[in-house]
């Protein structure tokens, strides 16, 4: 992915629309306005999820019928959910689908599904960054919210970096919210999906026996509470963590969002010595987190008693990259990436049972669809 970076401004409040996302879920949780947007209805959601599954994946002019009312309740019911019934770092059986980054391309989701089965057939864990750069944004993250709840056992929702108030604020998300529902109450659905942001899980580990999130590992793990744990103890310390939050620039937090594995060997080039020092955790250009090493992530591994890390995050030509001695595989999900990429797609399926490290599934791989019309699908820059 290109070298974005989480922006220093108070993710708190939008440029004039004083957004405040700070809130956890309450009883009475309306957001009312002049624009009388308040929650008061239901939604069924078999009939909702039906309404987007059923969009004909060829349709790339018009948009499925999603009302802000609909996107208000839908927040608020999963924020509910989630603050009830997840935890910052989920257990998930096998067999499951790893989908890495979908950012808005809600049809080549759709594809996914096609392919793969449905819900509750088939069960996925999703590793964040649904929004963003596409232009069915809304439709992507209603989609998957609902599917959550509706078969809790069959799909699972991780954070992405975009899923926070300073970045979805730039690349995309509110101006889709806008464009589809009017600033002022698509300045209140974006208020409600950043609430609900706020309370999806971070991490999940796979079979006990891998370790999936976004970005990458952290060198907070080395230190207490997660220093000499075993697997359930560092899943506990994970939990531990104060949820709804909005990231920070350093910590467990934003490192499980934002971290990226060393392509190459990095050393200390300030040589007193003369010899090279091997660097395990080195800057990135992203502006916050680490690029991590080898040896980082196998003591982390040893640490958390897996056998390797599967994360999002970064754009790959064949839609999934393996590093790191095949300890560290990247799944990029999002064919044809904003539009200006050629890269294909991928999921990566684990079969049920005992997971062979070497070779621990096969990749379901979508190629990009051409001449998609962009100005349809994708934003700008």
């Amino acid at each position: 992915m290109d070298q974005e970076a989480p922006s220093t401004a108070d993710p708190n409040k939008d440029d004039g629309g004083g957004l405040d996302v700070t809130e956890g879920p309450r009883s009475n949780h309306n957001t009312e306005s002049s624009s009388n947007l308040v929650i008061r209805d239901e939604l069924n959601l078999k009939e909702f999820a039906m309404r987007l599954l059923s969009f004909p994946v060829d349709d790339f002019v018009n948009h499925p019928k999603v009302t802000a009312q609909e996107c208000l309740v839908l927040c608020h019911a999963a924020l509910m959910y989630m603050s009830r019934h997840t935890n910052p770092c989920l257990r998930v059986s096998t067999p499951v689908n790893i989908v890495g980054d979908i950012h808005g391309q809600f049809h080549d989701l759709l594809r996914y599904f096609d392919g793969l089965g449905q819900p509750p057939a088939t069960r996925y864990l999703f590793l964040g960054d649904y929004i963003d750069r596409g232009k069915y944004s809304i439709e992507v993250m209603m989609l998957l919210l609902c599917l959550m709840m509706l078969y809790p056992d069959s799909v699972y929702l991780l954070r992405g970096n975009h899923e926070a108030a300073n970045v979805c604020l730039r690349y995309g998300f509110k101006d889709e919210l806008y464009q589809r529902f009017g600033e002022e109450k698509g300045i209140q659905v974006l208020r409600g999906f950043l609430r609900c942001f706020q309370w999806l899980p971070l991490s999940a580990v796979v079979g006990r026996q891998i370790f999936c999130c976004h970005g990458g590992i952290s060198p907070s793990f080395s230190l207490p509470p997660f220093l000499d744990c075993d697997q359930d103890a560092c899943v506990e310390a994970l939990n531990s963590m104060d949820r709804p939050y909005e990231p920070p620039q350093f910590g467990v937090h934003c490192d499980l969002l934002w971290a990226d594995p060393q392509h190459n060997v990095i050393y200390d080039h300030f040589q007193i010595t003369g010899e090279k020092t091997k660097i395990n955790w080195a800057p990135t250009k992203r502006g916050c987190s680490f690029l991590f090493s080898s040896e980082a992530l196998d003591s982390v591994l040893q640490q958390f008693g897996v056998s390797f890390v599967v994360r999002g995050h970064q754009v790959a030509k064949e839609g999934f990259h393996v590093l790191l001695n095949r300890h560290c595989v990247t799944v990029f999900s999002a064919p044809g990436y904003s539009g200006t990429h050629d890269n294909n797609g991928a999921v990566l399926q684990i079969e049920k049972g005992k997971i062979n490290p070497r070779k621990p599934g096969a990749f379901y791989v979508l190629k990009p669809v051409p001449n998609k019309p962009f100005d349809n699908l994708f934003w700008k820059g």
